[in-house]
């Protein structure tokens, strides 16, 4: 039963995990990327739901054999599988709510020994300066904020420049803050593509981590500021990867928060060799050391 579960999923578009019978909702890349967990699937053994957070889709599964039920069987499976999902997501935020409470606890904790970076290789490799962020022994410490200021996570940068975020740290709608003018509001997606557009215009920057979380970042960014400022949305470029997420999302940021404009860095001309994607490859290729 869970093979022809997760062949119902595969058949969807997605890659699946293994799947368990627990009625538990479970989380999995649904782009193929490691540390991607929009997908996601609940599993009861009689019945299943699964879906993409991030586009919103979801479908209800039934073993093959209830394709002979009446419409009125079906309809009630249907009901009973959607009041099965209500619990289970409802018990899951009981325990995201809690993953959140101990990951703020650590963070602050963390970040309460960590100290202020006088050099290190990743900002060296990068050539920008430490803007609001630490170090914590050889990695530089980046905190997710809200709009109070309040800590809720942490992102680690080792020195060859590997990314982690604290587990069960919320990442959703929150940032990291470079202030600078508030009239000028730009979003980007990685602290060094920030500090660069920081460095280089003197705008307040927020750092949104990733694409998909630029859209709740811009919100957030608009209701923060004086409505007259200019809210620009400086997208990646993935130009490597299929569908480039880093423009289609920055677009739709800049729609759903009126932004003024989205600016994507043009690589015309260079070497790309090194696969650049944001604004600091383009700066580190405009001074010859891309």
């Amino acid at each position: 039963m869970l093979d022809t579960f997760a062949a119902a999923i595969t058949a969807a578009g997605f890659e699946p995990p293994y799947c368990e019978s627990d009625g538990k909702i479970h989380r999995f890349s649904s782009n193929g990327k490691r540390y991607d967990k929009a997908g996601w699937y609940v599993f009861w053994g009689d019945a299943g739901v699964f879906g993409d957070w991030r586009s919103g889709f979801q479908e209800t599964w039934f073993p093959p054999e209830d394709e002979d039920a009446t419409r009125e069987e079906k309809v009630a499976r249907q009901a009973a599988a959607q009041q099965k999902l209500a619990k289970a997501k409802q018990k899951a935020a009981k325990e995201r709510t809690r993953k959140h409470g101990a990951a703020r606890r650590k963070a602050t904790r963390v970040w309460s020994k960590s100290v202020n970076p006088t050099q290190h290789p990743y900002l060296d490799r990068k050539q920008v300066q430490a803007h609001g962020i630490r170090q914590y022994g050889q990695f530089l410490i980046v905190p997710l904020v809200d709009e109070t200021g309040g800590l809720w996570s942490l992102q680690s940068i080792s020195p060859e420049g590997n990314k982690r975020f604290m587990p069960g740290g919320r990442m959703q709608g929150r940032f990291h803050l470079i202030n600078g003018s508030r009239d000028r509001i730009g979003i980007a997606e990685g602290y060094a593509t920030a500090a660069t557009v920081h460095e280089k215009t003197g705008d307040t920057l927020l750092v949104a981590f990733n694409a998909g979380n630029l859209e709740p970042v811009a919100v957030t960014a608009r209701a923060m500021y004086p409505a007259a400022a200019h809210l620009t949305i400086w997208g990646d470029n993935d130009q490597f990867t299929d569908g480039n997420p880093g423009v289609t999302k920055a677009h739709q940021a800049a729609t759903v928060s009126r932004a003024n404009a989205v600016k994507i860095p043009d690589f015309s001309g260079y070497d790309l060799t090194t696969k650049p994607t944001d604004w600091n490859d383009l700066y580190l290729l405009e001074r010859g050391n891309g």
